[in-house]
């Protein structure tokens, strides 16, 4: 994790497709490695898979970003960190206490910008 970028923020740009969340810069998908759908795996960038894509598929809900595989697992910040490079993992929804797991979608409006990467 990694404070906003205002300028030349393509990397910390998602677009959401079919339940991938697909990187602006990379084109890359949000990835729980390895395909293993338990608690305190990372979540990574990967390449997007046509079959058996279980581990790369998410969806939005109350702010709760889950897998789509089992939505009582969620995208957590580890150590629940404020520090810059903290890293994303899985873990089991929390009814309370649940702040580093709360997030919050932003509209970006591509029209108004060219991507570089594209």
């Amino acid at each position: 994790m990694w404070p906003q970028k205002m300028t030349d923020n393509y990397n910390q740009l998602w677009r959401w497709e079919d339940g991938y969340l697909i990187n602006m810069k990379s084109k890359l998908v949000m990835d729980i490695r390895g395909g293993d759908l338990k608690a305190d795996t990372l979540i990574v960038q990967y390449g997007r898979k046509v079959t058996m894509a279980h581990n790369q598929r998410f969806g939005f809900r109350d702010g709760y970003l889950y897998t789509l595989a089992d939505p009582r697992l969620v995208f957590d910040v580890k150590g629940e960190s404020d520090k810059d490079g903290a890293k994303l993992i899985l873990s089991k929804r929390k009814v309370q206490s649940h702040e580093y797991q709360q997030w919050a979608i932003e509209p970006f409006n591509t029209s108004d910008y060219s991507n570089p990467y594209e």
